[in-house]
């Protein structure tokens, strides 16, 4: 299986997320994203986010990837601490924003649905049998989201 992951340029950025979340969607699962950041990472105050649009076959999904000069950022797990790359940290706490959004939306058949898809292509695009051009801890990912 082939993907491609595309950074999303800056002058197409304010029409990109609107693709996937419409109207007030968008402004709620920004607020989810930064609410779980702020709770999961232990650097992050706040931050600049690069977007990114993934593509597996046709099926699209956003991503959204915490920008920072710094190596690694720490997730709190459930158990313990998890040390990972920036872009890892940021896969994990986008999965589980969208999962929460996705519970918090299941009233909205028809966003749910879109929801779905876009969460189904991030999971192919984590845990897929593909070679990864994108340094990803799979191993620190799953202990996070399990």
């Amino acid at each position: 299986m082939h993907y491609t992951l595309t950074k999303i340029e800056d002058n197409k950025r304010l029409d990109f997320l609107p693709k996937y979340f419409k109207g007030v969607a968008l402004i709620q699962f920004e607020h989810f994203l930064y609410t779980v950041a702020e709770e999961k990472i232990k650097e992050y105050h706040g931050g600049f986010w690069d977007f990114y649009e993934i593509d597996i076959a046709g099926k699209k999904a956003p991503l959204m990837v915490l920008s920072t000069k710094s190596p690694t950022l720490t997730l709190h797990g459930f158990s313990e601490d998890i040390v990972v790359n920036a872009f890892t940290a940021s896969l994990a706490v986008f999965s589980m924003a969208l999962n929460h959004f996705m519970f918090h939306c299941s009233r909205n058949e028809k966003l749910l649905a879109s929801l779905t898809n876009t969460y189904m292509t991030l999971n192919d695009y984590m845990y897929g049998d593909f070679e990864k051009k994108e340094e990803i801890d799979i191993a620190r990912l799953y202990q996070f989201l399990d």
